[in-house]
C-alpha cells in the first residue's frame, strides 16, 4: 500500500476536497476547491515534485463558488504532496503554455 498523498490549498485556495488521497491507480479523482479572493482570467495549477502537471484556465473565480476538476492521477507524476494554486494569468512567472481550457 502506498503512503497516502497530501492535498494542500496554495496560492488564493482556502480548502480543497479531498484534503488527502489515498489510492491512484485506475481511478479518476473529484478534487473541489474555493477560492480565497475573486479574480478573473485565472489558471489553476497543480503541482507535485517541485513542478506544474497540469494547468487549467478559468474566466472568474469567486469564494462563494467551488471550483471543481476530475483528474486521472498518474502515480510517477505525483510526489507526497499535491498544492493547488489559483493564480491571475497577468501575474508575473505565470507560464501560459500547455494549458487546458476550463
Amino acid at each position: 500500500m502506498l503512503d497516502p498523498i497530501e492535498v494542500v490549498p496554495g496560492e488564493n485556495v482556502i480548502y480543497v476536497v479531498p484534503n488527502r488521497v489515498d489510492y491512484l491507480r485506475d481511478r479518476e479523482i473529484h478534487f473541489s476547491f474555493r477560492p480565497r479572493q475573486p479574480d478573473k482570467d485565472c489558471i489553476i495549477e497543480f503541482i507535485s515534485k517541485g513542478s506544474v502537471f497540469l494547468k487549467r484556465k478559468a474566466k472568474h473565480v469567486i469564494p462563494s463558488e467551488m471550483f471543481n476538476v476530475k483528474l486521472r492521477l498518474n502515480a510517477r507524476e505525483i510526489g507526497e504532496t499535491i498544492t493547488i494554486n489559483i493564480k491571475n494569468s497577468e501575474s508575473k512567472g505565470v507560464d501560459k503554455k500547455n494549458v487546458e481550457s476550463q
